[in-house]
């Protein structure tokens, strides 16, 4: 055990070794003293049971090893009636027939406060919910596990019907034909603070929905898998909100949605995250569509504050949306990939608007649309959004927009590439317009900025060209030679070169090329180009200043108007919030990875004790414990800063005389719940201490938990520990 930090206020909290029948539940509360920093708070909670004269006979205590009332969770089900609680000790928990927990419409609270094991052996579900549960049935602090459903039911969860509410659930390696870990139809159920992970099916790995109008705050869903669709989530007829939630490394074998799968649905989506999604494994199908988010026929998902990042797909590489309308803001869509097109974003036959967000570093690495496509008549409406860094070998780096009708507003559109229209192609018919955007430092072969081919009859409008690059032709603006073609008002072009703007135009009047040779400023050498080659029909293309097709004197007026610098400023992007430019940045400090091993079995303990020590500059909470087998032990400190924290050093640690699992999570709470997760293994330590240690820089206020959870076991060995610490400055 580590050596306490001398000088400060201890507590020790002590568990009763001895444990009656109907025993009262106790909440401690420890508050440091504030010691030279009236700024800091810091809190433990530790769930006590002990010894208390009987007086309700609505609690009930349930034991692996005989010590309460009841030996198993649905034998002090079926005796608990409305109103009462159980709460379960470490143990693991096994059950007959079709389930091992069937809560049989009873209005009370299931509550495992260090976790308790669900175990449905891969023949059961683990808790099934079908006689119209409300939410004052509450479950809490267990850990569903190795269920199967098989065809009729969800693997972990099963809803019909019913409406609980799940708190610090986990549920993993679960399977059923639908919803691996959840399977939830007509519920309005609530899911806080869950996990489901590593959880299989055919549809629906992680959840699978159907007319679910309940919440899912602060979960994350982590490595499940589907055979079809939906590997993370697959939601049907489903009107819910998900806020605070993380959806990441979720894969779908051969189908849609990688990470989330919507159809006929209008699902709620406030500030999560979904990430490192895939849709199709190696590749997959022209099926396998939407990495991240899919929306199927007639969904009209909002998406706002959220983080659609690095997922992988056929096509939609972070979000496909097929005859659906989707509305995203705030949101940040960064380094996805949509290998045959639409690398950040595809529309398909829908509806889009997107407003104050940022498309970054998207690919489409064999299509076109390196950051968004928009195609099959959709219809969109872009403002205030940064369309940057996003790359395709074919066409539209930054932005396809293919026989749509879309309305581009002031967006900042730059260092997009691509061979045929580094910023924008406009292309089939296309009849989008484009306003008071900025093309800037795009590349192409051919139309470093915009490129324009097969009747396109877009617009643009007071949009300002600068530092594109072609190799071949027009460095901004490549028309194409169809007719009719694109219309062009009030447009301005510097630094983009000699021969910035070609091909068949409709030019309406107000725009303005007087940079001709490219040189970021209109000067003598300009006016001299215009002057030799005044006259010249060959140099019209070059030499036309005001793109209305002859060099006349109006050409020299428009020099002499934009004489001098014509360097044109960026778009105002003041918009994005700091949550868009933070995902952009990818600047989350608070960030580690989960150790997927750390949960395994539970036991029960013989005895505990918790020792908290902490002052101005840090504190430590340490737990020494004998058991005669193994043991679930789980620490927890809350820690409130008041004001910003230049550093937080962590450390976890276990001391043990045989191997264990042991996972060790801090989490920064939010309003809506545990958004950031930071989350550190320690492995599997093996005869002797082991330990982790990390720094979190720039924290801001807020209220951070450590929680320090696992596996010991302990080979009939007593004597090891395990504990938290932290400074900070």
């Amino acid at each position: 055990m580590k050596a306490p930090i001398h000088g400060t206020a201890v507590e020790m909290l002590t568990f009763c070794t001895q444990r009656e029948p109907n025993t009262h539940t106790w909440t401690w509360k420890y508050r440091a003293p504030t010691i030279g920093a009236p700024h800091l708070k810091i809190c433990i909670l530790l769930s006590l049971l002990c010894t208390a004269t009987p007086t309700l006979a609505a609690n009930w205590i349930v034991d692996s090893n005989g010590l309460g009332n009841f030996a198993t969770i649905q034998a002090a089900i079926d005796a608990a009636a409305d109103g009462d609680r159980i709460e379960v000790n470490w143990g693991h928990y096994q059950g007959n027939g079709a389930s091992v927990i069937n809560t049989q419409g009873k209005g009370l609270t299931l509550d495992a406060p260090f976790g308790a094991s669900v175990w449905g052996a891969g023949q059961q579900t683990c808790i099934v919910c079908d006689s119209q549960e409300m939410a004052d049935t509450i479950i809490s602090g267990f850990i569903f596990h190795a269920g199967d459903g098989g065809n009729d039911r969800g693997g972990g969860i099963h809803l019909d019907g019913s409406s609980p509410t799940f708190i610090d659930c986990d549920i993993r390696e679960c399977e059923a034909d639908l919803g691996g870990g959840l399977r939830a139809s007509n519920s309005n159920a609530s899911f806080t603070n869950c996990t489901f992970e590593n959880n299989t099916a055919t549809r629906g790995g992680g959840l699978h929905l159907t007319q679910f109008t309940g919440e899912i705050t602060d979960c994350t869903i982590e490595s499940n898998e589907a055979d079809s669709a939906g590997a993370g989530i697959w939601c049907h007829d489903s009107t819910f909100a998900m806020m605070c939630t993380t959806i990441t490394m979720n894969t779908t074998a051969d189908g849609p949605g990688g990470g989330f799968f919507c159809e006929q649905a209008c699902p709620t989506i406030t500030g999560c995250e979904f990430s490192d999604n895939t849709a199709g494994v190696d590749g997959g199908s022209a099926s396998c569509k939407g990495g991240g988010i899919y929306c199927g026929q007639d969904s009209c998902p909002s998406i706002t504050d959220t983080s659609i990042a690095t997922n992988t797909a056929w096509m939609g590489g972070g979000l496909q949306s097929d005859w659906s309308s989707a509305m995203l803001s705030t949101c940040v869509v960064i380094a996805n990939n949509g290998v045959h097109g639409g690398g950040g974003l595809s529309i398909s036959g829908g509806d889009l608007s997107m407003v104050d967000s940022a498309v970054v570093s998207n690919e489409s690495s064999a299509g076109s649309g390196g950051g968004i496509s928009i195609h099959q008549q959709s219809t969109a409406i872009i403002a205030r959004t940064m369309i940057q860094l996003n790359s395709t070998p074919v066409f539209g780096g930054g932005l396809l927009l293919d026989d749509a009708d879309a309305t581009i507003e002031n967006c900042d559109i730059r260092n997009n590439s691509a061979f045929r229209g580094g910023g924008v192609r406009l292309f089939n018919e296309d009849r989008s317009v484009l306003e008071g955007c900025a093309l800037t430092g795009n590349m192409a072969t051919h139309g470093g900025g915009v490129s324009c081919d097969s009747n396109p009859t877009s617009m643009l409008a007071a949009c300002q060209f600068s530092d594109n690059t072609a190799s071949a032709d027009y460095s901004a603006f490549d028309a194409g030679q169809d007719v009719p073609g694109p219309t062009l008002s009030d447009n301005r072009f510097c630094a983009n070169g000699l021969d910035s703007v070609g091909g068949t135009l409709v030019a309406l009047g107000g725009n303005a090329r007087a940079d001709l040779n490219g040189s970021d400023g209109v000067d003598v050498v300009d006016l001299i180009l215009l002057v030799t080659n005044w006259g010249d029909p060959m140099s019209t293309n070059t030499i036309d200043v005001d793109l209305d097709g002859a060099i006349t004197i109006q050409d020299l007026l428009v020099m002499l108007q934009s004489w001098g610098q014509c360097t044109v400023a960026s778009t105002d992007i003041e918009y994005l919030t700091a949550t868009a430019r933070d995902g952009m940045e990818q600047a989350d400090p608070i960030h580690f990875e989960i150790d997927s091993d750390a949960w395994s079995a539970q036991h029960n303990f013989d005895e505990f004790s918790a020792i908290l020590q902490a002052d101005q500059n840090g504190g430590s909470m340490q737990a020494p414990h004998g058991t005669s087998d193994g043991s679930w032990p789980q620490l927890r400190v809350t820690v409130t800063l008041t004001e910003a924290s230049t550093t937080l050093q962590l450390e976890g640690y276990v001391e043990i005389p045989a191997t264990s699992a042991v996972r060790f999570t801090v989490k920064r709470l939010r309003d809506c719940g545990d958004v950031t997760h930071l989350n550190a293994s320690l492995g599997n330590a093996n005869d002797g201490p082991d330990e982790y240690s990390g720094t979190l820089e720039n924290l801001p206020p807020g209220t951070y938990e450590f929680r320090l959870s696992g596996m010991l076991y302990a080979n009939g060995v007593p004597g090891h520990s395990i504990g938290i610490s932290w400074t900070y400055d």
